[in-house]
């Protein structure tokens, strides 16, 4: 797709974000954003999809 302005890809975004794990971008603020070269590299304290994956992990057990 292509946008004309980084407001109607915010928008985009908007309308998505329930299905958006996060964002990787240096010009857009969002709540998942994620600096280039990151997105394969999450910290313990990301939450992927929302989940607590090192709660997830305790309650395995």
């Amino acid at each position: 797709a292509h946008y004309r302005s980084t407001d109607e890809v915010a928008a985009w975004l908007a309308r998505h974000d329930e299905r958006i794990q996060c964002v990787v971008t240096e010009c857009l603020p969002h709540s998942r954003r994620v600096a280039f070269g990151q997105a394969q590299s999450p910290a313990l304290t990301d939450y992927p999809d929302d989940r607590d994956v090192m709660a997830w992990l305790a309650g395995l057990g």
